[in-house]
């Protein structure tokens, strides 16, 4: 569904409002859900589709994968999780997957963010030079 500039704007003004000290208020999105949908004014439909998007958008950049090639012990997984906290915010989700194929290192990706510093990409970016 295609989405006005109007119904962009709206559904933008409602996601600020929604936001309470950076993070997603639950309670303030229920209410203005409810209020769209009591109401249903000219263009509603696109404007929830676009805050549906934005509300998708939040969420997705709280999900952390976090790939090594063996298991991360706890003392470091906590370690890099606070690292994490204090450089994206609170509220992310963490998960660890094992990838013997990185040979060692990690590969983390915060929503559309990745840091790989694994051994398989340094070797290929140094087979790129040679």
């Amino acid at each position: 569904m295609k989405v006005s500039k109007e119904s962009l704007k709206t559904a933008r003004r409602l996601y600020q409002i929604s936001l309470v000290d950076g993070e997603l208020n639950d309670k303030t999105l229920k209410a203005i859900l409810a209020k769209l949908t009591e109401q249903k004014p000219r263009g509603y439909r696109e404007v929830l589709s676009a805050l549906q998007r934005l509300v998708e958008r939040y969420f997705s950049a709280k999900e952390v994968v976090i790939q090594s090639a063996e298991k991360v012990p706890s003392g470091e997984k906590k370690d890099l999780e606070a690292k994490l906290v204090a450089e994206h915010g609170s509220g992310l989700n963490f998960s660890y997957k094992e990838d013997p194929s990185l040979l060692g290192g990690l590969k983390i990706k915060v929503g559309s963010v990745v840091y790989d510093g694994s051994v398989k990409t340094r070797l290929n970016q140094i087979s790129e030079v040679l």
